[in-house]
């Protein structure tokens, strides 16, 4: 007798626990994010500028308020809105984050903003005979270093355009007084300024030699400092004299123009 009422007891505590499992327990849970996704509204800005970022947020069971934070406020800040500002060049991380652990990110990247004018104020020259023509005549000019020329020059930016994540695209006018040049440049988030200007010729009269042509061109490298107010480096001037009466007679002199600074204005 005792047997079979210690069974149907044991199948009794089974019933119990199955139907337990069959309906299942409620336990709190707390709101789970799956992932965070961001976005913004441009990865490449000029200092300045300013961006706004989205989050969107998958698998939520709660909405609650997203953390934005920067990792290189030097470069870029976020406010509590998303909101990103551009303070200097260079790239940073903006993340969103949930209460919960999981967060998004997205790199922005920030070029140097290149004021309107920049006016050289001290540079030194020296010079270089790449090649001549057979004698050293009236024909040939100086080729003379220069420890401090005070010559006239400075570049105006006309527009810049992003043309990569990494690359900023320049163009403007190179001004030396006498020869004014278009040039194209590219700047990077580092602020390294690369900038060339395309060949430029013009006819010219000889004393003892004749008509022919001068022909010149420039290139350069700069680095921007400032966020885009100062620069310095250098650039190389290539003069080639050719064609003249006597078509063997060519001389090509290269000029380096080391900048010791220059001061960027708007206009």
């Amino acid at each position: 007798m005792c047997y079979f009422r210690c069974l149907f007891s044991r199948f009794l505590l089974l019933s119990v626990a199955l139907s337990g499992l069959s309906c299942g327990s409620s336990s709190p849970t707390g709101p789970s994010v799956a992932t965070v996704s961001v976005t913004t509204s441009a990865t490449s800005l000029v200092v300045g500028e300013t961006a706004t970022l989205r989050a969107t947020l998958v698998g939520v069971s709660a909405m609650l308020p997203l953390v934005y934070a920067s990792d290189n406020l030097g470069v870029a800040t976020v406010n509590a809105d998303g909101l990103v500002t551009a303070v200097g060049f260079g790239t940073a991380t903006i993340s969103a984050r949930h209460s919960t652990g999981p967060q998004g990110s997205v790199t922005i990247r920030v070029f140097p903003y290149m004021t309107g004018r920049w006016e050289v104020d001290i540079v030194s020259v020296s010079c270089t005979k790449i090649e001549e023509g057979p004698g050293d005549g009236p024909f040939f000019a100086p080729c003379n270093d220069d420890a401090g020329s005070a010559a006239y020059i400075e570049f105006t930016i006309g527009s810049q355009t992003s043309v990569s994540p990494n690359t900023m695209k320049l163009t403007g006018l190179f001004d030396a007084g006498t020869q004014k040049d278009l040039f194209e440049a590219t700047v990077n988030t580092a602020g390294q300024l690369d900038w060339f200007t395309q060949s430029s010729s013009e006819s010219v009269n000889i004393n003892l030699i004749g008509n022919g042509t001068y022909t010149w061109s420039r290139e350069g490298v700069f680095q921007v400092s400032g966020n885009g107010t100062s620069l310095s480096g250098e650039y190389v001037k290539t003069n080639r004299y050719h064609g003249f009466a006597d078509s063997s007679i060519t001389a090509i002199y290269s000029r380096v123009w080391r900048v010791l600074v220059a001061t960027g204005y708007d206009y």
